[in-house]
């Protein structure tokens, strides 16, 4: 709608074919580019740049980065996912709203 028109809201899926305007995209350590939800792994967006060695040392990374979260990965990704959801909402709830 209107509301959106002049935003930089978000960022749309790089992956080929998709192109959806995700308002928290996953940005990808290995290529860069920049992801929906569905295709923020390696192998779904078939990642040009990550090996098997090279993204299992990412993923290893990322975990030793997070080893003082106390929450599980699962617990991470459904608050990151309750958050994407609250963000949409209240975009297009404010897309709505009268004027």
């Amino acid at each position: 709608g209107a509301f959106f028109a002049g935003m930089d809201v978000g960022a749309h899926c790089d992956f080929s074919g998709c192109g959806v305007l995700d308002f928290l995209p996953v940005t990808c350590a290995m290529c860069g580019g920049r992801f929906c939800e569905a295709h923020a792994s390696y192998v779904a967006h078939a990642c040009s740049r990550a090996d098997a060695e090279s993204a299992a040392g990412v993923e290893a990374a990322g975990a030793a980065a997070t080893s003082s979260d106390p929450r599980t990965s699962h617990e991470i990704f459904e608050d990151v996912r309750r958050r994407r959801a609250a963000a949409q909402a209240e975009l297009l709830r404010r897309d709505t709203a009268p004027a």
